[in-house]
């Protein structure tokens, strides 16, 4: 432990290492918000506000109906659904019942979807009718025995719902017209009580994630109930002095289907008691009004909606409410953080996770000491190590190398792929990430990149992000992504894409590059494209890039 170079900037009072952390089942989080403040308000949607007690009751009736449509505890529920009462609701009944939630992506193709729906072995799906269209194509061939769908406007406010019936004309599912295929509002009227499963909270499945793809076909995280409390706990803990519970206020615009949303927003605010303003899709404009009409103390984001933002003007806006901003999923530009930090009082903190973690480990200390451009220091009961990419063995201080991690967010193994979990968790069940950092004598992390990513020039590791993010430096060039393609002379060399802000030749930009970086890391190949692919919360896509070539 006194080797540990991060406990020094450690929160005071807060102990590293602290043993077990109670098994706790994620409905149980629910279940003790709902006796201590039945009557606070837990969600908030297009200004509809809904408090824990009347929740409940459409839980219990969700609960009923999923269990009378044959949903028993193990079984897996996909739920295909932006931000909104209807995820939150079907959410907890399924884990009321034991069952596992499959939280996807509605703006998936019905190829993506199809795939995840037959790999799970989903037994029943629930969705939107605008998105019915593209599952009722997906669902074909898998396990899916019934369908749920909702409108949007299902739990809008009545006055809200009449204008928006009378201006769409998408199709509703009002009745149990096509057979299997279920009303959500009809589903809500079933009164009977459901007794709540009995669950091991380290060996039960709550959430089957499905990883990003950012290296091809996407893999099946199951997530234990333990996983996810363990890191509700963690993060609470960590941030203790940032949150109030039963006062403080959180906003949900990060996804749920995806792992920082689900866990940091949803699974944190209702272990905190926290109103959550629900938002089912990421707009500037809608974010800071309700930012500045809910009051809200919590944000958790990511540098493309912080970088959004900087384009509006915000004076306009009054976010003083707010007392901590976080950032994930992607690297946080350092004049991204400058800025936050310019408009508001709050404290902005920059974590590191990932789905197989639950996902966070890595997260720079709430008081103190913060590094810009550094993901941070481990939070508390979690291991991590820096690895030499060649021996396995540990590195030391300003060396870089592959992240391992342990901790009980950690994930056991990937969804029926016995040689994907091998090649990831060693024989002492650390997990190796794949991601590639360094640590400072501080003891702060910071990312370097994918281990997938790497360019080998003639025995030179060239990193892709290092060689973008000197690109973007360019007034003309907007965006820009780099993968290596093999090379008779140098075995692999870096190649651009640039997304052009301006007239620029491919000559300027590799003299550009000959004045700012090293001679191996200079793309020797520049294509012009329209857009830079990348994964819903930012992520650049460099498989689909090199897929290309």
């Amino acid at each position: 432990m006194q080797d540990y170079p991060w406990l020094k900037h450690y929160p005071e009072g807060l102990k590293y290492i602290s043993g077990d952390y109670p098994e706790s089942s994620l409905y149980s989080f629910f279940e003790n918000t709902l006796k201590k403040y039945p009557k606070n308000i837990g969600l908030i949607f297009f200004n509809r506000k809904t408090d824990y007690s009347t929740l409940e009751k459409k839980v219990n009736s969700f609960a009923a109906s999923l269990k009378k449509l044959g949903l028993e505890k193990n079984d897996r529920i996909a739920l295909i659904l932006p931000n909104c009462p209807q995820f939150v609701i079907a959410y907890f009944a399924a884990l009321k019942l034991g069952a596992a939630i499959i939280p996807l992506n509605p703006l998936f193709s019905a190829k993506e979807i199809h795939y995840c729906l037959n790999d799970s072995r989903a037994k029943i799906l629930f969705t939107l009718d605008a998105f019915s269209k593209k599952v009722l194509e997906a669902k074909e061939n898998t396990k899916i025995e019934k369908a749920i769908f909702t409108n949007i406007s299902d739990e809008f406010p009545l006055l809200l719902k009449l204008v928006y019936r009378i201006k769409t004309t998408k199709e509703y599912f009002e009745n149990n017209a096509v057979k299997n295929h279920y009303s959500f509002k009809s589903l809500l009227k079933n009164n009977d009580n459901v007794e709540t499963a009995l669950i091991n909270p380290k060996t039960d499945c709550a959430c089957l994630m499905y990883t990003s793809g950012t290296t091809g076909e996407p893999k099946g995280v199951p997530l234990t109930h333990y996983n996810l409390t363990s890191n509700v706990f963690q993060i609470s803990d960590y941030i203790t002095d940032c949150l109030t519970e039963a006062k403080d206020s959180q906003i949900g615009v990060l996804p749920f289907f995806h792992i920082y949303g689900l866990t940091f927003v949803l699974n944190l605010s209702v272990y905190k008691a926290f109103p959550l303003t629900l938002m089912p899709k990421f707009n500037t404009k809608p974010l800071l009004k309700a930012i500045e009409k809910d009051k809200i103390n919590v944000v958790a984001g990511i540098p493309a909606i912080y970088a959004a933002l900087f384009k509006k003007d915000l004076s306009k806006y009054n976010l003083s409410s707010v007392r901590f901003w976080g950032s994930g999923a992607a690297s946080c530009p350092a004049s991204t953080i400058e800025q936050m930090k310019k408009i508001s009082k709050g404290i902005f903190i920059e974590a590191y996770g990932l789905t197989e973690t639950s996902p966070i480990v890595i997260m720079n200390p709430p008081k103190g000491i913060q590094k810009v451009e550094s993901i941070g220091i481990p939070i508390p009961n979690t291991f991590c190590k820096i690895v030499d990419l060649q021996t396995n063995q540990e590195v030391g201080p300003n060396q870089i190398g592959e992240l391992i991690v342990k901790g009980p967010q950690v994930f056991n193994g990937y969804w029926e792929k016995p040689e994907a979990t091998k090649s990831v968790i060693d024989e002492n069940r650390w997990f190796h990430t794949k991601d590639i950092v360094s640590m400072d004598e501080d003891g702060f992390f910071y990312i370097e990149g994918r281990l997938d990513d790497m360019i080998n020039v003639r025995g030179e590791k060239a990193w892709p992000q290092d060689i973008e993010e000197v690109l973007r430096e360019h007034p003309a060039i907007k965006d820009a992504a780099v993968i290596g393609i093999p090379d008779d002379y140098y075995g692999q060399i870096p190649k651009a894409f640039i997304v052009a802000n301006g007239n620029i030749s491919k000559e300027e930009i590799i003299n550009f590059c000959k004045n700012n970086m090293a001679d191996y890391q200079i793309p020797r190949k520049i294509e012009f494209i329209e857009e830079i692919p990348k994964s819903p919360l930012g992520k650049i896509l460099h498989y689909l890039l090199r897929n290309s070539n």
